[in-house]
């Protein structure tokens, strides 16, 4: 427990005169002298009086440390107060100084030698023990008590020494052999408390402590808060944290007006500890600030570790992930300095908590581990770290490795609280295998413990989980009675976030129960309290994470006023189901657009941006080194594996760096904007689109569609398993092939026909469909093509390109133009229907002819390792642009680099970029384009997501024709976190993407189509790119079987905002033919490829 306060009643001057105590006169000089640089003087007075008063000094250094000027304090007592040199107050200084400067080696000698002076004080060992031994504990240094005290105060001092080491029944030994006089007695009595709360006998120590608060009136101030603090240590051992928290705001209260920076530092370390622990987290966050900059005043550098990881925690649970991220980064760099790596350890592990909490769950395991490095032998602290890890195994679905983890740590760990989160989640994965019995089983263990412990936040964690299984078991009432015991027990708690999940739960319940009204307030609650924490989100990946796992509490409440509409057809559910679903999806995309770039509002001078820019320069240089290695013939895969393990690290260094320097940078919130179905309708009708607005959840599957002028919803007829394994079926071939086997890529006919009946089908029978349909996917419809599903059903059920394509006349591509969007806030309100600008920047084929070609001559546009071929007929796609479009500027092999990219981009209304795409599924920040390596050392060519992020554009279109662009990792609430995204939250209105590998000699005929039909004939930006694949969908019938199979042109699609037609800007007709001509011979091309392989495999 350590001794905390030095009271100066023994060892020195103990009177200031006759009728009153020195430490009342201190105490009254100090309440009237509030700030430091007013009391050095009457500090100075004192101690002339009281030359041995050891915490008069300590005062006086502060004072001086705080104004800046404790250099001066040995010089001054040395002139002024010879008298103080016996008691050792000169050398304890220099120590201070000493410690001030971070010389730790020189200090410990100088307090060596303050001790051993001939009237050193009792005060002054307390303090070195207690205060001052952290910051020495690693030199080993053992500190003995001062060696000229007599009698009592001898045995007083090997006490005192004894339970600093630890050994508090040998202390109680050596008390038990003084006979402590009148004066003495307080500081026995304070000693003696100590020892037994360092034994765990708080009844008795508490017994102890009472006496001496009933003489509370006659104790100096800094006694008074001593005592209130050990009792506050007994109501904590007593398990009353409420107590101890009062015992504490008693302490500080008494030892506030005394600005005694020091000992506050000490005591508020204990309450914010407390607070934490009761969910006070809004007033432990200031409380360690304040505290931080006292110790900071003092360079109290040993305290600096645990008071910003203590903040940082605080600051974790009010959700300021970013400033917590800060104040853990803080923590870390003082415990690297003294090597402490328990507390780096707890450092690293309180990253991963909040990693895992914003649902960054790779960078979290990634975190976990390095908490393990640093603390291997911890067993404690290794089992919390397995806890976490079989959580996000749980979170992902792999159940059996979970319950493995969490039955071990039953086994090992003993402490209460950690069993009750252990058999929750024991509990919560038999519910999910359907085992309610063994599920209520745990819970029920689980809150036993909760309650004993008296842990609020765990109890509510399992009463709702006992109520969601009381309905899974058709006991409603039960379950509802429970969570009303829940709810009462998170408000009395104060636990917003356990009051938004009860609410939560009280909303499936009723939903199930079919109790509409009651569901959708218990919604609408849990959504408010959401909202609330939303905007203390600042982070544009911390928002996404926080959201994907809430986003469907929204689709909930969405479901409830969808079948509300059903019942009674009154258009305001019709529009409140639009607002919610609108608020599940997309959210930050949403945001990102109205709060404009990070990059303009970063401060040149901000330590974290240099942070962030030394730490992209570290990246630059590996992805450069690694991408030059690769392509040596030389080059061996261990190293290219040790260079990729070393990337990895730098990224995710930077993933961190930038959380927080765009919430420092971050510009003001934009004012929330409720979504408007009728202001989306208003548009829809504008643009001559209708709107789907598909919903596929276990819970409900609809489609929310509107042509402008009606609206309503429609029952899909089928569930979210049997679409998203539909989907599935038909996707996945158009991602495994490769070029040697393309002629065998199954199209799955009879699944593209079922899909049309349950997604299109329904709605063609509601009302008749204009041909402009605007998509907004829910994430299982998130890669699929609308435009390759089959409205008639076919003979056959599989066709591979080699075959007939007699299903050629059934796509809905024929029938629809399609565009697609992550939420209906991309159609453009403002699109205009005027003349467009055809200035166009082309970047293609970035690769120089000396590059080593990769595998055997295949032309597919993808990424393998870190070598990419050259793109020849990316250059013939290019110039055949250009021919559609004059003021097409290109820029091709070294001339393509990433640098000038950067530097004229946002110059340009339409971008194309024929090249290699980089997929990073973890964070989009990874994924990319490969551009052309600069002349400078650091240009990698990789123009990665986290660049793109800070790119200004104002484009009209960007299409990227490279492989794989719209791919990414799908995330509840947001979407594909992928390139598409990325340019539009950059400015871009569309981007045209590809959702599987494309063959370039294709694309080359495609891409010069597209653009006559948008540019010369001023059609839309959705209707150019159907127009162009009907074209190549109509040719010669003789290549029909080469280009019919949607392996070629489905992949193509547009992602945004589908644009408006505008005048023809000139002359297209004759250029259009001339394409037709063109791609007739570049298919011919595609089919020999393909008759090749085939031939090939017959051999």
């Amino acid at each position: 427990m350590g001794i905390l306060i030095g009271s100066g009643l023994l060892g020195g001057q103990i009177f200031a005169s006759p009728h009153r105590p020195a430490g009342e006169v201190l105490d009254s000089l100090l309440r009237e002298t509030p700030e430091h640089s007013h009391r050095i003087v009457p500090l100075l007075t004192f101690l002339q009086a009281n030359p041995g008063y050891f915490r008069a000094a300590r005062l006086l250094w502060e004072a001086l440390a705080v104004s800046g000027e404790n250099e001066r304090l040995p010089k001054i007592l040395s002139d002024s107060l010879p008298a103080s040199s016996p008691f050792g107050l000169t050398d304890w200084i220099r120590a201070r100084n000493l410690l001030f400067e971070n010389r730790p080696e020189e200090a410990a000698n100088a307090f060596r030698t303050a001790l051993q002076k001939p009237r050193a004080s009792l005060d002054l060992l307390s303090d070195v023990l207690t205060h001052q031994k952290p910051a020495l504990a690693d030199l080993g240094t053992r500190f003995m008590p001062p060696g000229n005290l007599p009698g009592n105060l001898g045995l007083y001092a090997r006490a005192m020494r004894q339970l600093a080491d630890g050994h508090a029944t040998d202390a109680m030994e050596t008390l038990k052999s003084l006979s402590p006089t009148a004066p003495q007695r307080i500081r026995y009595h304070l000693l003696k408390a100590h020892c037994l709360l360092e034994e765990k006998s708080y009844p008795e120590a508490r017994e102890v402590l009472n006496t001496l608060w009933e003489q509370k009136e006659t104790l100096p101030a800094d006694l008074r808060a001593e005592v209130a603090c050990c009792l506050g240590e007994v109501f904590l051992g007593l398990r009353d944290r409420e107590k101890a928290v009062v015992q504490y705001e008693t302490a500080r209260a008494i030892l506030n007006p005394l600005s005694d920076y020091q000992l506050q530092i000490a005591l508020n370390q204990r309450l914010g500890y407390n607070l934490r622990y009761l969910d006070r987290y809004e007033e432990a966050a200031p409380l360690y600030r304040e505290t931080i900059a006292m110790a900071t005043a003092i360079r109290q550098r040993q305290d600096y570790g645990p008071l910003f990881l203590g903040e940082g925690q605080a600051l974790y649970n009010l959700k300021s992930f970013h400033q917590a991220l800060s104040a853990y980064d803080s923590a870390a760099v003082f415990f690297h300095e003294d090597a402490d790596h328990d507390n780096l350890a707890r450092v690293a592990g309180a990253r991963g908590d909040l990693f895992k909490e914003v649902g960054q769950l790779d960078m979290a395991l990634r975190t976990y581990d390095q908490a393990r490095l640093e603390d291997p032998a911890n067993d404690r602290f290794n089992m919390s770290i397995d806890r976490k890890i079989a959580t996000i195994l749980k979170s992902r679905g792999q159940l059996d490795a979970a319950l493995d983890i969490f039955r071990s740590l039953l086994k090992k760990d003993p402490r209460s609280l950690s069993r009750s989160l252990t058999l929750w989640h024991i509990a919560d994965i038999y519910s999910r295998l359907n085992r309610p019995d063994s599920a209520m089983a745990n819970q029920q263990a689980g809150l036993k413990l909760a309650r004993e412990a008296s842990y609020s936040r765990y109890v509510v964690f399992h009463l709702r989980s006992m109520a969601e299984i009381l309905s899974n078991m058709d006991r409603g009432t039960e379950a509802l009675d429970t969570l009303k015991v829940a709810l009462a027990t998170a408000r009395e708690g104060g636990y917003e976030e356990g009051i938004m999940e009860v609410q939560y739960a009280f909303g499936r319940i009723y939903d199930k129960n079919g109790d509409l009204k009651n569901a959708i307030n218990a919604y609408q609650e849990a959504i408010r309290l959401i909202e609330k924490t939303v905007d203390l989100l600042g982070v544009e990946q911390v928002k996404i994470g926080y959201f994907s796992d809430l986003s469907q509490v929204y689709l909930s409440l969405a479901a409830c006023y969808v079948r509300r509409y059903q019942s009674r057809q009154k258009s305001a559910d019709l529009d409140s189901a639009f607002a919610f679903i609108e608020l599940s999806r997309g959210r930050t995309l949403r945001d990102l657009r109205q709060e404009g770039h990070h990059q303009s509002a970063f401060k040149p001078g901000d330590p974290a941006l240099q942070s962030y820019r030394r730490i992209e320069t570290d990246l630059q240089r590996q992805q450069r080194f690694l991408r030059d290695y690769a392509i040596r013939p030389q080059a061996q895969p261990e190293i290219v594996d040790s260079l990729e393990r070393q990337l990895t690290a730098t990224r995710y260094a930077l993933v961190a760096s930038r959380l927080k320097l765009i919430q420092g940078n971050a510009p003001q919130k934009p004012h929330f904007i409720w979504p408007d179905y009728q202001a989306f309708r208003d548009q829809l009708q504008r643009s001559g689109f209708a709107g789907l607005i598909y919903q596929i959840s276990p819970k409900a599957t609809f489609v929310l569609a509107s042509d402008g002028s009606r609206s309503t919803v429609i029952d899909l007829p089928a569930d979210a398993v049997e679409i998203d394994s539909l989907v599935s079926k038909l996707i996945r071939p158009f991602h495994q092939f490769n070029a040697s086997d393309m002629g065998e890529t199954p199209f799955h006919a009879e699944v593209a026909h079922r899909l049309y009946q349950i997604l299109i089908e329904p709605v063609e029978k509601a009302f008749d469909l204009p041909e402009n349909l605007f998509i907004v996917p829910d994430i299982p419809l998130m890669g699929m093509p609308f435009e390759m599903l089959l409205d008639q059903k076919q003979p056959q059920s599989v066709y591979t390109p080699l075959e007939p394509a007699e299903y050629r006349e059934d796509f809905l591509q024929n029938r629809y133009v399609f565009v697609y969007s992550p939420t209906a806030t991309l159609l453009n309100p403002k699109a205009s229907a005027a003349g467009r600008s055809s200035k166009m920047l082309i970047f293609a084929n970035p690769f120089p002819e000396t590059t080593r070609l990769y595998g055997q001559g295949s032309r597919i546009r993808s990424a393998n390792e870190w070598v990419f071929e050259p793109l020849a007929f990316a250059e013939v796609e290019a110039t055949n642009i250009r021919a559609a479009n004059e003021n097409a500027e290109i820029f091709t092999r070294e001339q393509a680099t990433e640098k000038l990219f950067m530097e004229i981009a946002p110059e340009y209304p339409i971008i194309h970029i024929a090249t290699h795409g980089l997929v990073d599924q973890s964070f989009d920040a990874f994924s990319g384009l490969v551009l052309a390596e600069g002349d400078y050392l650091l240009e990698d060519g990789l123009l990665m997501g986290y660049e793109l992020a800070d790119l200004q554009l104002d484009c009209e279109l960007v299409t990227l024709s490279a492989c794989e662009t719209g791919r990414g990792k799908e995330v509840a609430g947001e979407g594909v976190m992928g390139l598409p995204r990325l340019f539009i939250a950059a400015g871009a209105r569309s981007v045209m993407m590809t959702h599987w590998k494309v063959e370039d000699q294709f694309t080359a005929g495609l891409m010069p189509l597209f653009y006559r039909f948008y540019i010369n004939k001023g059609q839309s930006k959705a209707a150019a790119l159907a127009s162009a694949r009907r074209m190549i969908l109509a040719g010669d019938a003789t290549l029909e079987e080469a280009y019919a199979h949607p392996l070629f042109w489905a992949s193509f699609t547009l992602f945004g905002d589908p644009g408006l037609p505008a005048a023809p800007v000139g002359r297209w007709i004759l250029s259009l033919l001339m394409s037709v001509a063109g791609v007739s011979i570049i298919l011919l091309v595609i089919k020999r490829r393909i008759m090749m392989s085939k031939m090939l495999r017959t051999e």
